[in-house]
């Protein structure tokens, strides 16, 4: 019993810290740019913390991807991720906002994507290593290459 209520207090404990963290998609700014269709690109998120896309304008997606292949699902290149997906989600200017939660479980890198701009660069990353050579500028020059070659849309 004491073991019961000592897992009941430590659950509380760590759902009170845990962070919600909002990534707007669809800022006005990114029919201009697609590298703003995420606002913030990237952000930092703690495990047990909820990271909620939030869809405002247009029609986007927030999808999983890796670094290595920056605009294709990442369960697409690797069975063993389980990524989250939105699919596209229009809003309608605005009428129809919807947001996605994505709760985190590991302190690795999160790459993500939206399906309609990743090739001009809209994509992002959650925990994104300062010391690695994994960057947030680096996943988007990696896209730009894959795009130029013709191997992305």
């Amino acid at each position: 019993m004491r073991a019961f209520a000592l897992a009941a207090v430590l659950s509380a404990i760590c759902a009170a810290s845990a962070k919600q963290i909002v990534i707007t998609v669809g800022d006005p700014l990114s029919s201009d740019n697609a590298t703003t269709v995420f606002r913030p690109a990237e952000v930092q998120a703690k495990i047990g913390d909820v990271v909620f896309f939030n869809f405002t304008q247009g029609n986007h997606s927030a999808t999983q991807s890796t670094f290595a292949s920056p605009c294709i699902p990442a369960h697409d290149t690797n069975v063993t991720i389980n990524g989250f997906n939105s699919d596209l989600r229009p809003t309608n200017n605005g009428t129809a906002i919807t947001n996605l939660p994505v709760t985190i479980t590991t302190n690795d890198t999160i790459w993500f994507y939206d399906i309609a701009t990743c090739g001009e660069g809209g994509v992002g990353g959650i925990n994104i290593n300062d010391s690695s050579t994994e960057t947030l500028e680096g996943f988007q020059a990696c896209l730009f290459l894959a795009h130029a070659a013709g191997t992305i849309g």
